[in-house]
């Protein structure tokens, strides 16, 4: 039953009016944030952002004192040349292997081969060949080591690390080398400080040389590793183990980990049958060519950040790392402009999508304020809202701006493997990119706070006008 003006609204509707109020404050929040980042990674903004990140990332000395040897730019797939089945993994297939090879083939093969690698030359020496950040990550994770140690402890305590069988005298050693690691284990040569085997076991020491050998394992590969082994049956055991299980083991957890690589696999495999298909119509053209050669240093490095960052815009971060060749730049670099991934054209799509979407539930709950309030308050109600949203950004963006702009400018973060300074990042994130696209988050916020104080203001100044207007006098 609807109640009349001149009643009193039912108690239900002031708890309406809070919820709805309430909701809409942090709904327009996240609407503020996905505008903006939908701004942000528009074209024109983002592929500046992308630039200027690949500027300090490439040349932190200047364009004019930087060469390019850690850069190669993307060319088109080319007829006849071995194809890499994975952007970043130096895996390939021969030309005439991929009318026969499947996407998830593929990703089976490169499976195969990086865990041969990894027990070939280790974790160092397989790194040098993935450009791929979040392979890398995963390569690098706990879950390898612990992966491969169960299967190195299951074949190698039975034979006698594990009952005390294979204990060496330890605790003559260190009488004999005072201050000196110890071998505790007789026909393996890993040494351990005396102090740390005090306290273990016969079992624990086997545990503990299981453990080391299978570090140097994973960081070293397998022939240092056999290095240390001086028994032939623990050196078999090792061989078949390592060969066998853990090979194996690391394979299908990687074949699992490139199964969101398919897609890209599967497009890669088509581009490569197109480009044979058209071999004798037209050449591949590299995107850059002898034009480099003609031109100062500085306009080269320039041209070459525009074309690759266009390539990171339009095609992504982890396609586009391929264009770094160095091993230690790629790395450093992958790791450094990760965050940037939010600046590419598939983001923004994704960023646009969510504005839309919480455009829509914004305006649902705008009407449920408005509905469950009655005369002015409906605007000043909207107004209020709208200042509760948009005040704290817009406190915290001006802070921060004033704050970071009388700092010194920081570099870009040195990181080791993947890990990521969170607060240098910020730093470098708002000092370095571009004045126009920095101010696009203030500016927004500070619209939304004109918008909002202008829906409070609106029905008091209508109110005042109302009340203190002349009269005209009746005769």
């Amino acid at each position: 039953m609807a109640y009349r003006s001149y009643d009193s609204p039912p108690t239900w509707y002031q708890d309406g009016k809070w919820l709805s109020g309430l909701l809409l404050v942090p709904v327009l929040m996240a609407l503020l944030l996905m505008v903006t980042l939908t701004q942000l990674s528009s074209p024109g903004p983002g592929r500046a952002v992308l630039q200027k990140a690949l500027a300090l990332a490439l040349f932190p000395d200047g364009l004019e004192a930087a060469t390019l040897p850690a850069v190669e730019l993307p060319t088109q797939v080319s007829p006849g040349e071995p194809l890499e089945l994975v952007t970043g993994v130096a895996v390939f297939a021969a030309a005439e292997e991929l009318d026969g090879l499947t996407p998830e083939s593929a990703r089976l093969r490169v499976a195969d081969a990086l865990a041969a690698l990894l027990l070939r030359e280790g974790l160092q020496g397989t790194l040098t060949r993935v450009a791929n950040p979040q392979l890398a990550q995963q390569l690098s994770a706990d879950f390898v080591s612990d992966l491969s140690r169960i299967y190195l402890e299951a074949a190698l305590l039975p034979a006698g690390l594990a009952d005390g069988s294979r204990l060496a005298d330890w605790r003559q050693q260190r009488a004999n080398r005072p201050g000196q690691p110890v071998q505790p284990i007789v026909g393996v040569f890993v040494l351990v400080e005396p102090a740390e085997l005090e306290p273990l076991t016969n079992r624990d020491i086997g545990v503990l040389v299981v453990r080391r050998l299978n570090e140097v394992l994973l960081t070293q590969g397998l022939p240092a590793a056999q290095a240390l082994v001086g028994n032939a049956n623990l050196l078999q055991r090792l061989n078949d183990t390592a060969q066998g299980e853990i090979r194996q083991a690391l394979g299908a957890f990687l074949a699992t980990t490139l199964i969101a690589e398919e897609p890209a696999i599967a497009r890669r495999l088509t581009q490569a049958r197109e480009a044979a298909a058209q071999e004798a119509t037209a050449a591949p053209v590299p995107w850059l060519g002898p034009e480099l050669a003609d031109l100062p240093p500085a306009e080269a490095n320039a041209l070459v950040l525009q074309r690759v960052s266009e390539a990171i815009y339009h095609r992504g971060l982890t396609e586009a790392l391929a264009t770094i060749t160095e091993p230690d730049a790629r790395l450093r670099i992958g790791a450094a402009l990760e965050p940037f991934s939010a600046f590419t054209a598939s983001q923004h799509g994704h960023w646009l999508r969510l504005s839309w979407l919480l455009a829509a539930l914004a305006l649902l709950l705008g009407g449920l304020l408005v509905f469950f309030s009655n005369g002015l308050s409906r605007v000043i109600n909207l107004g209020l809202v709208l200042l509760m949203a948009a005040v704290p950004g817009t406190l915290l963006l001006a802070a921060l701006e004033q704050a970071l702009a009388q700092s010194a400018a920081p570099t870009l973060p040195h990181v080791e493997g993947t890990l990521v300074s969170l607060t240098a990042l910020a730093r470098y994130l708002l000092l370095h990119i571009p004045d126009d696209v920095a101010a696009i988050a203030l500016r927004n916020h500070l619209v939304a706070v004109m918008v909002g104080a202008g829906l409070v203001l609106l029905p008091l100044a209508v109110w005042l006008v109302m009340t203190f207007r002349p009269r005209r006098r009746r005769f």
